[in-house]
């Protein structure tokens, strides 16, 4: 069953990691395509992260999570995670992805104070104790997010990266259950 497989059942074992940094070149040219500013590095991240579960799925229609920005402010939100859902097809540039993916950025940030509940009632999804059925993957960018703004949240597979002045450093942490070690080197 695969709900026994998920994160925050009892008796699920703990995530493993993979921790990575981009490759110098790697690192060089993405710093160059943002500008060095972190927004636009993090729209490049989820781009490829699209990419990339494109690739290894062969889902044209995918949906990742991500925690919203840090706030100034401490307290209670209506949601701290949001949704970000698009499409890729083979005949797609990179280019024209990344400004889809930015303005699914724009909008998702926009609209961050509609209840997911909601949403979820919306597109007639049932609600699953220890189970979030709108995605799968998380991407955390912590120079932008913080990572408390994932509880409660179950995923089973989380890419998270860190921008230094020098490199940027990864970690994929993934339920063992679902995942091999190896297949996760691959991906990174």
């Amino acid at each position: 069953d695969y709900s026994e497989k998920r994160l925050g059942k009892e008796n699920a074992e703990p995530m493993k990691q993979v921790q990575f940094t981009f490759p110098s070149p790697l690192y060089e040219k993405v710093m160059n395509l943002s500008g060095g500013a972190d927004v636009k590095l993090y729209i490049i991240v989820v781009t490829g992260m699209l990419m990339l579960l494109h690739k290894y799925t062969g889902n044209n229609d995918i949906m990742i999570g991500s925690p919203i920005f840090k706030q100034e402010i401490e307290g209670e939100f209506i949601n701290t995670v949001l949704v970000f859902r698009n499409e890729t097809a083979a005949h797609m540039s990179f280019k024209e992805l990344l400004l889809e993916v930015r303005e699914t950025i724009i909008e998702a940030t926009e609209n961050q104070n509609y209840p997911l509940e909601v949403l979820l009632e919306d597109l007639n999804m049932p609600i699953i104790e220890d189970e979030f059925p709108l995605f799968d993957t998380v991407l955390l960018f912590e120079n932008l997010q913080d990572r408390n703004y994932f509880k409660g949240v179950n995923y089973n597979i989380l890419f998270s990266f860190s921008r230094t002045v020098k490199d940027i450093d990864g970690v994929v942490e993934y339920n063992p259950l679902l995942y091999r070690e190896d297949t996760t080197l691959r991906i990174v």
